[in-house]
């Protein structure tokens, strides 16, 4: 095995450790997970590995949801260091916000279908591979 083909291995292994719900809580892993590495969710890790993106999926909200999720690991140590300051927490009131949001279930149908139409192009360009290996 190439030493290539082990760091992609191991990248995809990092978020199963046992050590790693130490650094991140059950929701963060979830997430970090579906959107990276997960077959069954957007497998990003690969997909932007490998060169199978184009410059318009950059701008899809699987990518901003990314942002996002990092955005919120690089912030959310300020957060909490404030929480502490403050003795409060003011962002209880925003919690479950999106909750009786209609566009918020159109969002996740359309994340959905992203998804499935992702699955479907990543499967036929390893079958193409396979084939043109074949040969």
């Amino acid at each position: 095995m190439s030493r290539k083909g082990n760091v992609g291995s191991m990248s995809n292994k990092i978020l199963y450790l046992p050590e790693i719900k130490d650094i991140f809580d059950e929701d963060t892993l979830f997430d970090l997970k579906g959107l990276l590495v997960e077959h069954s969710g957007s497998n990003l890790r690969n997909l932007m590995a490998h060169g199978l993106l184009d410059d318009e999926a950059f701008s899809h909200p699987l990518m901003s949801y990314l942002w996002w999720v990092t955005l919120r690991l690089c912030c959310l140590p300020l957060f909490i260091y404030q929480q502490q300051v403050d003795l409060s927490n003011p962002w209880v009131k925003y919690a479950g916000m999106f909750k009786d949001d209609p566009l918020f279930d159109k969002f996740v149908e359309n994340m959905a279908a992203y998804r499935r139409e992702v699955d479907e192009q990543v499967a036929a360009q390893e079958t193409a591979a396979e084939e043109s290996q074949s040969e």
